[in-house]
């Protein structure tokens, strides 16, 4: 009989299972092709199955030059130009993100038609990604494992763009277009880009909307992700926040961890959503000029409004006074402080 063994997107390696144990039957690795659309297995003599699971190993990926898709290690550096000659097996989500980004066949490709400029912006967002992948986190059971890895089946049942979101979640990334450019933003810690102030604001002028309010908060998560204990089945694990719950009750959500296969992690992916529901702050809209102008989404800004402080700080210099260097305009009359 022959099964079907997934897209012709497949690469990789398939096993007849049921919910008991595994038959074993693989692909060797030498026998792997290109597009692998059928399998066919032996069944023992007197063997009876009443359903069957394909296991795939999915598809090979370019990766860069300097990073180990076997170990998930990386170099100290990356050119953001170089890839290894040999494709590997790998679940890092920032190189899946990147072959469907980049792949004209089933991912974007033809769509972005990408310049060499922003390939190389894309190399560098990604391998960021790739790193923060790979750190080592608390596998919930006394271990530990990768934060961030997919495994999933691209259906088609999305657009190619909210295909891509998707991929991205699962580093809890996005894209976005930038001055033109494709990039892939990821929430992840990041150093102190600017400090913004009535200095670097034109006019002095901070406009706040919004504030707290319990309508978008959330106090659980039910997160459904894939158990592959349960031979790949659906499972659910719940993530609560008590203080929420005990401040406004249960205001609860649902959501999907596609491409993640792992409790610890889906519980991850269910504790960053509580975050974003729960930790938003007020709105605020500022025009700056040019000293903005390497500053994008995602970037980490302090804003010191004289609204919130005591002690206003910051102010331009307008012009040096009649040419000279000891006497300058500035943008707004001092405070005098005491013994000044």
């Amino acid at each position: 009989t022959n099964y079907e063994c997934g897209s012709e997107d497949a690469l990789g390696r398939c096993g007849l299972q049921d919910e008991a144990n595994s038959i074993g039957n693989e692909i060797p690795d030498q026998h792997y092709l290109p597009w692998v659309t059928a399998a066919q297995f032996e069944l023992p003599d007197g063997y009876q199955i009443n359903s069957y699971g394909i296991v795939m190993k999915g598809r090979y990926l370019g990766v860069p030059f300097g990073y180990d898709a076997v170990n998930h290690t990386h170099a100290s550096s990356w050119n953001y130009t170089t890839f290894n000659e040999q494709s590997y097996w790998d679940d890092n989500p920032a190189w899946v993100v990147y072959d469907y980004i980049t792949n004209t066949r089933y991912g974007m490709g033809k769509e972005l038609g990408l310049t060499a400029t922003n390939l190389t912006l894309i190399h560098k967002d990604l391998w960021e990604c790739s790193k923060r992948a790979c750190e080592q986190v608390n596998d919930g059971k006394g271990g530990a494992q990768r934060r961030h890895t997919l495994n999933g089946i691209i259906t088609g049942d999305q657009t190619k763009w909210e295909t891509l979101k998707t991929l991205c979640s699962v580093m809890h990334a996005t894209p976005i277009f930038y001055k033109g450019f494709l990039r892939i933003v990821q929430d992840a810690p990041r150093t102190l880009k600017r400090v913004v102030n009535q200095s670097t604001v034109v006019d002095g002028h901070f406009k706040w909307s919004g504030g707290p309010s319990t309508r978008g908060l959330t106090s659980r998560i039910v997160v459904k992700w894939l158990n592959p204990d349960k031979v790949w089945q659906d499972d659910v694990v719940e993530v609560r926040d008590p203080k929420s719950l005990f401040d406004w009750g249960n205001k609860a959500k649902e959501v999907t961890a596609w491409g993640i296969t792992s409790r610890q992690e889906a519980v991850r992916f269910g504790r960053w959503i509580l975050a974003n529901d729960n930790f938003e702050g007020p709105i605020v809209v500022y025009r700056a000029g040019g000293d903005h102008y390497d500053i994008m989404p995602g970037d980490h800004v302090v804003l010191d409004d004289d609204v919130f402080t005591t002690n206003p700080v910051g102010g331009r210099v307008i012009e040096n006074y009649n040419g000279s260097y000891t006497q300058f305009v500035l943008d707004r009359a001092p405070t005098a402080l005491d013994n000044t």
